[in-house]
């Protein structure tokens, strides 16, 4: 059974305080979208994704094969 977006929401909620995952989204059954947290201010775009994915794998393992891109920004970061 595949991750669902409350899951995926709760979890970088947990591992990530004060992260807004507002824009975190299912589409065509893949969660994906922007999320911004602080923390991620002296981090690469490449530290961020691995730890986003590191985080989400070791938490939600197989179901996660339909979490799709999330992108890590710093507030008043865009896509």
């Amino acid at each position: 059974m595949p991750a669902t977006l409350a899951e995926v929401k709760d979890i970088l909620l947990k591992e990530f305080p004060g992260v807004d995952v507002t824009a975190v989204k299912e589409d065509n059954y893949r969660i994906l979208g922007p999320i911004w947290w602080n923390g991620f201010e002296n981090m690469d775009v490449l530290e961020r994704n691995h730890l986003i994915t590191e985080r989400i794998r070791k938490k939600l393992g197989y179901k996660a094969m339909n979490v799709g891109v999330i992108f890590p920004l710093v507030p008043g970061e865009n896509l």
